[in-house]
């Protein structure tokens, strides 16, 4: 599992820099915008795709909190692949992704993992 994120992480990585390079303004940009978009789109897919598999349902966490993360993630990556192809409702999308992250980090500030008390193995010894 550890490989798998490590290939999500080059993913996430290679996708923000495609990103990043959209906005540049070049002329040897402009010659490969369309590649660009496209491993963007390619490359952001793979990793949201590697980090769900390597994602571990047996640990202890909060469920909401990755649920509500994950989602807003999926809907900052549609919002962002509908600004470049300018279709409508891509601020919605993009507003609607922060929203939910800012929400699901938030929530994660005030969870509090319930800790076995091992105390407890030691008084009925």
């Amino acid at each position: 599992m550890e490989l798998v994120k490590k290939i999500a992480g080059i993913c996430f990585a290679l996708s923000f820099i495609c990103m990043a390079l959209l906005f540049v303004k070049s002329s040897f940009v402009y010659d490969y915008r369309s590649q660009l978009k496209t491993a963007f789109l390619i490359f952001g897919a793979l990793a949201m795709v590697f980090n769900l598999i390597s994602y571990n349902n047996t640990k202890q966490g909060n469920t909401l909190f990755n649920f509500l993360f994950w989602v807003g993630a999926i809907l900052i990556f549609f919002g962002i692949i509908f600004k470049m192809f300018h279709y409508p409702f891509q601020n919605i999308l993009i507003f609607c992704g922060l929203f939910l992250s800012a929400t699901s980090i938030i929530i994660s500030k005030f969870y509090k993992e319930r800790k076995k008390n091992d105390s407890d193995l030691v008084d009925q010894l």
